[in-house]
């Protein structure tokens, strides 16, 4: 799409290894697309959608089994979470448009969330913030776009579940408003995070999320990073991640000369 602005996002692989420099798109109309009715284009623009029931579903879907997508270890359970047996199918994509919404009162935009092993030769899952069935704030990483389950056509994501952990004393990025998170397991037993099948209505915005590194320090040593970490159910459980605050969502629009 032609004159979009683009932002950074962290993306991670199924082990929470970060992978650099992808880009999450957020389609607003620029300064120049605003002024393109004197040089051959429309004095008019239709008004960007409001919420994201009103977006249409875009690109091509593909129908996978349920036992398919439990072969992947950190799906094992997603026929439980979906209510689904193995014979049963749903249709898949690798992205999902949604109307973010921002808690500190910017301007609703379209941001586009991904679920993909490779995008462009990367993986790319997206952190989101979302409400649960009960109006509370909570994190996850999505692993699954659905477009339906079975014949019921839906707009939903199956994310893994984050949950607050204890923040540092004293820490400075706490002071400043970034939430310490870890995976939340459903219990003693499990291997891997716990699902949710969340509907894109309930998805607030694309959330920027980073590894808590003076934690991966002093667990790991210096030289550790989310890459080179041991992929183990000793190292999901113990993962340490922090929300950046300081990522510049809206700053651009809020200030256009910055």
């Amino acid at each position: 799409m032609a004159n979009c602005q683009l932002v950074a996002e962290i993306c991670y692989s199924d082990d929470g290894a970060a992978t650099p420099g992808e880009n999450a798109r957020i389609d607003r109309p620029t300064s120049s697309s605003r002024a393109a009715g004197g040089a051959g284009g429309s004095n008019t623009t239709l008004p960007p959608p409001l919420h994201t029931t009103r977006l249409s579903f875009s690109g091509r879907g593909q129908r996978v089994a349920i036992g398919d997508l439990r072969r992947v270890p950190a799906l094992a359970r997603v026929g439980a979470v979906l209510g689904m047996g193995d014979a049963d199918w749903v249709t898949q994509h690798s992205t999902m448009r949604i109307v973010a919404r921002f808690e500190w009162g910017a301007p609703s935009a379209l941001q586009h969330l991904r679920a993909t092993d490779s995008f462009f030769g990367k993986a790319w899952y997206s952190f989101v913030r979302y409400n649960d069935v009960a109006g509370g704030v909570c994190w996850g990483r999505t692993r699954i776009v659905l477009r339906s389950l079975g014949d019921d056509r839906r707009s939903c994501v199956v994310v893994q579940r984050m949950r607050r952990a204890t923040p540092r004393p004293g820490c400075v990025l706490t002071r400043y408003g970034c939430v310490r998170l870890a995976w939340h397991f459903e219990d003693e037993h499990a291997s891997h995070p716990a699902l949710e099948l969340v509907d894109a209505t309930r998805i607030l915005r694309a959330e920027d999320v980073q590894a808590d590194w003076r934690d991966l320090g002093d667990r790991l040593g210096l030289r550790a990073t989310p890459r080179n970490k041991h992929n183990s159910v000793s190292e999901r459980r113990a993962a340490r991640y922090f929300t950046n605050v300081f990522y510049p969502w809206t700053s651009r629009e809020q200030q256009p000369g910055f």
